[in-house]
């Protein structure tokens, strides 16, 4: 006779792997990575404080992987989401990934003030990308709204809608 876990049980162990994995998406410290531009202040609920992308996972036929470092800033009544864009040099969109910060298990409303949050995109090229000059991008939108949050300048005033991280060549 195999044994059963009783369903609250079960539910209980689920729950439990759920917040294990919400709690290491978060750390005290960013890790190693490149500090993102001083100015990345998205309308005081976050700020990118750093970011880490390997430039040779940058490259067509390869998954981009983007490692990114917010610090909350406020604690954040919307849920917003996070885009990654890989573009060229004309403007196209060659790559990119939305969604929420930490694989949906660090959603922002549950983020503290002071608190610093990993999320990782992985970013999929979309055609094979002739050489040449390519930045990547990073923002946050309220997805009921489809609406940016502006990046605030060093004057407090909005700037922009999205960051640039890096720009790399593709020979």
């Amino acid at each position: 006779m195999a044994h059963r876990i009783p369903a609250p049980l079960a539910l209980l162990a689920l729950v439990g792997i759920y917040v294990a994995l919400a709690v290491a998406a978060r750390f005290a410290q960013p890790a190693d990575f490149t500090p993102a531009a001083a100015s990345a202040n998205f309308e005081n609920q976050a700020q990118l404080v750093g970011f880490h992308a390997p430039e040779e996972t940058l490259r067509p036929g390869r998954g981009a992987a983007v490692l990114l470092h917010w610090l909350a800033l406020d604690n954040p009544a919307v849920d917003y989401k996070v885009f990654v864009h890989l573009i060229d040099a004309d403007g196209r969109l060659w790559a990119q990934h939305d969604g929420e910060p930490g694989f949906f298990f660090s959603p922002m409303t549950r983020w503290q003030a002071g608190e610093v949050a990993d999320d990782t995109h992985i970013l999929e090229w979309q055609g094979e990308p002739p050489p040449g000059r390519y930045q990547l991008w990073a923002g946050l939108y309220d997805p009921a709204t489809g609406e940016r949050l502006a990046v605030l300048g060093p004057d407090g005033q909005p700037a922009a809608d999205q960051v640039l991280l890096m720009e790399f060549t593709i020979p």
